[in-house]
């Protein structure tokens, strides 16, 4: 392991607010891209040895490391516990964002996520969900009407989806610990951001995006998620102890 002092200012996600693509999705433990496209051009020679093999990202959040992949035309395969994360990276693939159905008549998402039939849309839709929330995933009672953040999401997707993704790197729902559907011939390499210990609670955070779509592709809740994790591991887990916002500062 070393410590690499140049990498310090691209270790957040804070520029990919700005960045086509990454910019749908505010996600404070994102992959910063500036590490990504760093990493990428550092192992160029290694990379287009093995262009045959996907590079794998078992950790993949919000797609930023798929997107980034695609863009210069590696082939990438990402694997994500969040089922709604996954289909939310995904839909980074396609080419274009039809007209919404009418939805005006609309007055809760419920009634909005109920007209729309097309991933991209619902995406759009769960993206502007999240847009009238917190950071902390709370209601923010200063945001906009919730078909005005849809219209906002869905201009900034077309304007994004105007020059497409060169390649369409598939993001998969499953679990990292389990990944026996891989074959490790399969891979080329692996470049990801692990889960570490944080402040923030992640299944509040992503609350909002897991609720939209779960009202159309039903499952397990990441807090049910977690109480099976816990079950399963009731040695280690039941023992963690939270760590203190102080000295994670």
């Amino acid at each position: 392991m070393t410590r690499e002092a140049r990498l310090g200012t691209m270790v957040t996600a804070e520029g990919a607010r700005r960045e086509p693509f990454h910019r749908w999705m505010s996600y404070r433990q994102g992959f910063a891209p500036e590490l990504v496209r760093l990493f990428l051009r550092e192992a160029d020679g290694w990379v287009r040895r093995r262009a045959d093999t996907p590079l794998l990202d078992p950790f993949s959040g919000s797609g930023t490391f798929a997107v980034e992949c695609a863009r210069r035309n590696v082939h990438a395969l990402g694997v994500e516990a969040m089922a709604s994360l996954a289909f939310l990276a995904s839909v980074a693939g396609e080419k274009g964002v039809p007209p919404l159905p009418d939805v005006g008549a609309c007055l809760t998402w419920e009634q909005t996520a109920d007209r729309l039939k097309l991933s991209v849309h619902r995406a759009a839709l769960m993206y502007a969900v999240g847009r009238r929330h917190t950071s902390a995933g709370k209601l923010n009672r200063n945001a906009p009407p919730l078909l005005d953040a849809l219209d906002e999401v869905v201009r900034m997707m077309r304007d994004d989806m105007r020059k497409p993704l060169p390649l369409v790197n598939p993001v998969r729902p499953g679990d990292a610990r389990k990944l026996e559907a891989i074959d490790a011939g399969s891979i080329g390499g692996i470049l990801t951001s692990p889960p570490y210990l944080s402040r923030h609670d992640y299944t509040r955070v992503l609350r909002p995006y897991e609720e939209v779509y779960q009202h159309w592709y039903p499952g397990r809740s990441p807090a049910q998620q977690i109480a099976d994790q816990i079950a399963a591991h009731p040695a280690v887990l039941r023992r963690a102890k939270p760590v203190s916002p102080k000295f994670l500062r």
